[in-house]
């Protein structure tokens, strides 16, 4: 078939400027040297990182706006009646207005049919010039009806927050708002306050005289500004991110990451375990990993001996900031933390971000109250990067087209691959860099594998006509290059020893193949060892009905590394997507006739028929590696947005092998009738010679629907576990300090 010939470039809309007397929009100077990387066309295994430059220039920014509806609004507003927004920003010496960015849509996206639902907060993410500091905003309802009554807008911009507290009706046309700059990562929201303005004389009450004294609230105040007029010597916009990577004989290696704003050398880490005195302090100086822009992303490498006792290891940052890590002993069975699905980038409306902040606290406060977690294991959807279809203005462009044009349309250019690139840096950063987030991964080594929406949703179990057209093709590898980034800390140059490796690194080593696929494994102490398997670097459809989860190179590497572990008598497998869980391949099947959104979902998880030959395989290797070394196995597993319990029983000899479900740590649950729906389908099911059921956890319920995570706490005198879900309360509007959470407890086997 013939290609159809690219669209030309669309033309930058007409600049709105916040005063008449403002000078026209002139894209900002980045004060980074320019890089055009020669960018050769991707396939999905095609792209070496070193084909990355390891230093990208943008002078693009990722805007966040989260837009709150009041209680009295009137109507819904469809996905096709024009809303769009201009930001404004300020001149070079932070006091005269500055540039504004293109008018920008504000899209719903995916499932979402309606924006602005009463006592909702919609979230947009736009991609667009950076305009630097934030002083305003205006908004265009042109095609709206009069029937909107906004509380506030909060605006998130690589770390610092802003807020317009509207809380009136809005009008058709075009109003501009004042905003207030609320700090750096600053969590709070503030209380709505009534804003007067008239449409007509609202841009010089609110801004003033752009040449007199500056009218901005607070965003001027003189701690601000002597921050902002100096060279900040390395801001730090994300971390600290504790890494377990991996152990070594009688050794753990740690890893630290730190975002900063600034390309200036950062100074080095102290450290010390509590069975030093502080006067010998250790100290390890950082490597510079990436650069994007005038940001670097800085990793330390270090290794704590494990001793015949537990330990504290007390650190501190350049920043002065200080932290500890609880590490075991070398015989103690570690203290595990689980969880998935970190969806703070839903589109669908959500009651508070508060909420999405509630399992995080929780989490902090389990570990500074309850025990102490040596490990903290994230299962997938780290981040959620499903709306790069509607943040990049390119993309937008070509996520509009019809299906089938988009199959066939190669749409990247250099411009959408430094949107794409600038979405995904930035999107973590907003994402990890935001309340308790900080705190938990400052002090809890973290192990991470990815699922589909740290790509985008659906990648690996889609139609072969999208999963293969140009687009998602050459987007999937920049998503790959920052997963290994942020959570693999991976370094892009690969030497670091050990960095790069084809086999998973032995009984007591990490995978660190630089190019994928990314399955980690490795022993803890005591007798406990883990292994996370990546199910979407080699995921695939090769037709509507036959396709893929993992090579059978990997297949072979994973059953060599099993074989090869001794003295372990307890492994945790992490799988993105379930083993056990409600299934009907009908229902399957149905929607794919249909041509269904939801298929994909379907085709991930390990029951779908396309599946069933490798789930054999993945449940023979388990039950050959219990009994050959003696050895229990505990599935966790996420992607599902609820809590649930399963078991697998190899019938022959009555093996049992459990799963635990932990989903989503900020996700909103399926609907009721979702979940409703769900039991109607199989609960129990056979795969040859194993019986798969949907337990029943300790609440006597099939699935814990609200946002939780799972703890599991070692037993020092039977050396088993104990699982606990810790769930958010099922009611709105959370606000600190948080009631306390929902609690399963159940021993483990």
């Amino acid at each position: 078939m013939p290609s159809i010939p690219m669209s030309p470039p669309v033309p930058i809309p007409n600049q709105t400027n916040v005063s008449n007397v403002s000078p026209p929009y002139v894209p900002p100077i980045s004060s980074s040297v320019p890089v055009t990387p020669n960018m050769t066309t991707n396939t999905m295994d095609g792209m070496l990182f070193q084909d990355h430059p390891s230093y990208a220039s943008s002078t693009l920014e990722l805007y966040t706006i989260e837009v709150k509806t009041g209680v009295n609004k009137k109507g819904s507003m469809k996905n096709n009646e024009p809303v769009s927004v201009v930001l404004h920003g300020t001149s070079n010496n932070y006091y005269s207005p500055g540039p504004a960015s293109p008018k920008l849509p504000l899209v719903a996206t995916g499932y979402l049919k309606k924006l602005f639902h009463s006592q909702k907060t919609d979230v947009f993410y736009l991609v667009t010039h950076n305009v630097g500091f934030l002083r305003g905003i205006t908004l265009d309802f042109s095609g709206a009806p009069q029937t909107w009554f906004i509380e506030n807008i909060i605006i998130k911009v690589f770390g610092r927050w802003y807020s317009c507290n509207i809380n009136n009706w809005i009008v058709q046309g075009q109003q501009s708002f004042d905003l207030q700059y609320l700090g750096d990562n600053a969590a709070p929201y503030p209380s709505p306050s009534m804003n007067t303005l008239s449409p007509d004389n609202n841009m010089q009450q609110i801004y003033g005289n752009p040449y007199g004294t500056p009218q901005y609230g607070h965003h001027y105040d003189n701690r601000f500004t002597s921050r902002m007029m100096q060279p900040s010597n390395g801001r730090t916009v994300l971390g600290p991110i504790v890494k377990f990577r991996g152990r070594d004989q009688l050794a753990w290696n740690l890893s630290i990451l730190l975002v900063t704003d600034d390309v200036h050398q950062l100074g080095p880490m102290k450290y010390s375990t509590s069975v030093d005195s502080h006067a010998s302090w250790q100290q390890c100086s950082p490597k510079c990993i990436y650069q994007f822009g005038n940001s670097k992303m800085w990793r330390y490498d270090f290794t704590v001996y494990l001793l015949n006792s537990a330990q504290t290891v007390n650190y501190q940052m350049p920043d002065q900031r200080s932290f500890q890590i609880a590490v075991p002993a070398i015989n103690q069975q570690p203290n595990i933390a689980f969880g998935s699905c970190n969806d703070r980038a839903h589109p669908y409306g959500m009651e508070s971000m508060a909420d999405k902040n509630a399992t995080w606290s929780y989490l902090d406060r389990v570990h500074n109250s309850e025990a102490k977690m040596h490990l903290l294991v994230l299962g997938g959807d780290q981040i959620y990067a499903d709306s790069v279809f509607e943040a990049s203005p390119d993309l937008r462009i070509w996520n509009a087209q019809s299906t089938k044009q988009k199959q066939i349309i190669n749409w990247f250019t250099s411009q959408t691959r430094e949107e794409a690139e600038c979405y995904y840096f930035k999107m973590y950063v907003q994402c990890w860099s935001q309340d308790k987030i900080p705190l938990v991964f400052g002090q809890v080594p973290t192990m991470m594998i990815w699922d589909d929406h740290d790509i985008f949703d659906g990648w690996g179990s889609l139609d072969p006509e999208m999963l293969n057209c140009p687009c998602y093709q050459q987007l999937f590898p920049i998503a790959k290059k920052y997963f290994f980034l942020f959570q693999m800390q991976g370094s892009l140059d690969g030497v670091i020893s050990n960095e790069i490796s084809n086999e998973l690194g032995g009984s007591t080593g990490i995978a660190r193949n630089i190019n994928g696929p990314y399955t980690t494994a490795s022993i803890l102490t005591g007798n406990t060892a883990i292994l996370l398997m990546d199910l979407r670097s080699e995921r695939n459809m090769f037709t509507h009905t036959s396709g893929i989860v993992l090579s059978d190179a990997s297949w072979k590497s994973i059953e060599r590394w099993l074989q090869s572990i001794e003295g372990v008598s307890r492994l945790f497998l992490v799988s993105s997507v379930p083993v056990v869980y409600p299934h009907r391949n009908s229902f399957d099947k149905v929607l794919d006739l249909m041509h269904h959104n939801l298929v994909d979902d379907c085709r991930d998880h390990w029951p779908a028929m396309i599946h069933k030959d490798e789930l054999s395989r993945l449940l023979s290797d388990l039950i050959v590696f219990m009994k050959s070394k003696h050895c229990q196995v505990t599935i966790l597993t996420g992607d599902v947005h609820c809590g649930g319990y399963g078991t697998i029983e190899y019938l022959p000899e009555r093996i049992m092998i459990e799963q635990y479900i932990s989903s989503g740590f900020s996700a909103k649950a399926p609907p009721k009738l979702a979940r409703e729906m769900l039991k109607l389908f199989h609960q129990t099911f056979r795969n040859g010679d194993f019986l798969l059921t949907m337990g029943k956890l300790p609440n006597k319920e099939m699935l814990l629907a609200t946002a939780n995570f799972l703890c599991m706490f070692a037993n020092p005198n039977t050396g088993g576990y104990t699982a606990v879900w810790y769930a958010k309360p099922k009611q709105n509007n959370l606000v600190e300090p948080f009631p306390p959470p929902l609690t399963l407890t159940q021993p483990m086997l």
